[in-house]
């Protein structure tokens, strides 16, 4: 705007200058026609000095006048010289007193409406030029200085790189709304960052510790299941070793060595039924599955001692495989929440129960016992609850608890998700 208002002002002083000197010629026309109104009158000197003043003022423009004698000598010139030459516009004749009449010659001349329009074209496009350098010249220095944050926010972006996730917050909001608006999403940026830095720490520690608490239940139920079986092992053969030194019945105390060996031998195979879930391909992972779970369910009824009476519902359509991850993740929380339910339920009954229902595979475990009393304590803990939740949190489902629907004093508990029959590869690798 700057820039237009000089070019419009320069136009006016220019175009004040031209009608100015418009005028000025004006007059200098007027005072040339009135001098060569009368000629026959005077003689040529008077007339000559007459023409002569008349021209002293302005100079004509775009014009020029010439006047010759009768011999066609020039006699007097006013206006462009070059223009003499030029294709004349009004010729006529001056009657003298003392002789034949001269000729007078009024000759336009358009190079100097040219020149003059040059002139102004050029003052008008120098000052525009001035303008639109010192418009760039204005414009570059705010752009560098509007997004001068641009280079901490890089900075930022580098310290956020390294872990310093509070680094955006350090940088001061600029002022173009733009650039807070990067600002502000850099920061939410650092923010879910740090959040997601702290749960990926914390689900370590977690791993770390249900890896503990695994190695802490095998050592349990190998103390619990085969240190017994072991104890009357060796028993047996003490008492074999006594009947073979004292010559006794040595077939009778073998075969009760036997029958202890093959007691220690089915329940290490009913462990490690419970201990182990093989992966189970892709083509035949909905029979494996259902197989595994009744391989579950008829280890725990077939287990010596008070115990509640696992039952198993599993309806599944053949036509849709499973995941072989899922299939594990199946296998594994079913096997968590049957050892719950065991040693810390008190319960009469565990009803274990897995549905399809169209891209989702419904898993429940619900029991008749004692409950819990404290929910959001008992799954903040890094116990079975925990590690279920962490289980079916990996293949994108989220772990349900409640009571059975039982009354106090007991409430029981049920255990439930809708697992996704398909899952993606995070949550593959992660099952």
């Amino acid at each position: 705007m700057l820039a237009i208002a000089c070019a419009l002002l320069v136009g006016t002083l220019v175009a004040g200058d031209d009608v100015d000197d418009e005028l000025a010629a004006a007059r200098t026309l007027a005072r040339l026609t009135a001098a060569l109104g009368d000629t026959a009158a005077v003689d040529d000197t008077v007339l000559l000095e007459r023409l002569r003043q008349a021209s002293q003022g302005a100079p004509l423009r775009h014009l020029s006048f010439a006047l010759h004698d009768a011999d066609g000598r020039l006699r007097m010139a006013s206006g462009p010289a070059a223009a003499l030459d030029a294709g004349e516009i009004v010729r006529w004749s001056l009657p003298r007193p003392a002789g034949p009449p001269w000729s007078a010659r009024w000759v336009t001349v358009s190079e100097s409406e040219r020149a003059e329009a040059r002139a102004a074209l050029a003052g008008q496009i120098a000052v525009l030029a001035l303008g639109a350098c010192a418009m760039l010249g204005v414009m570059t220095w705010n752009v560098r200085r509007g997004l001068a944050p641009l280079q901490a926010m890089l900075r930022a972006v580098a310290a956020m790189a390294d872990g310093d996730w509070a680094a955006a917050r350090r940088v001061e909001p600029p002022r173009l709304r733009e650039l807070r608006d990067v600002r502000e999403a850099l920061v939410a940026l650092g923010d879910a960052l740090e959040r997601s830095d702290r749960e990926h720490r914390l689900l370590s520690r977690k791993a770390l510790s249900l890896q503990d608490e695994e190695r802490s239940r095998i050592a349990r139920e190998l103390h619990d299941e085969l240190g017994q079986g072991l104890t009357a092992l060796r028993l047996e053969t003490s008492v074999l070793g006594r009947v073979a030194r004292q010559g006794g019945d040595v077939g009778t105390a073998v075969g009760r060595v036997d029958d202890a060996t093959a007691r220690v031998q089915q329940q290490l195979s009913g462990l490690l039924r419970q201990l182990s879930a093989p992966a189970a391909p892709a083509a035949d992972a909905v029979p494996r599955l259902q197989e595994l779970l009744e391989d579950l369910v008829e280890g725990w009824n077939a287990r010596g001692g008070p115990h509640p009476a696992v039952t198993l519902r599993c309806v599944l359509d053949d036509s849709s495989p499973t995941d072989a991850g899922l299939v594990r993740t199946v296998h594994r929380i079913t096997q968590e929440a049957l050892t719950n339910a065991v040693r810390h339920a008190q319960a009469s009954r565990v009803e274990v129960t897995v549905l399809q229902r169209g891209e989702r595979l419904c898993w429940s475990v619900e029991d008749d016992g004692i409950g819990i009393a404290n929910l959001a304590a008992a799954q903040r803990r890094g116990c079975g609850l925990a590690g279920m939740r962490e289980r079916i949190w990996s293949v994108g489902a989220e772990l349900r608890v409640g009571h059975a629907g039982a009354t106090a004093p007991r409430p029981g508990l049920r255990l439930a998700a809708d697992l996704p029959l398909t899952l993606s590869a995070t949550s593959a690798g992660l099952g």
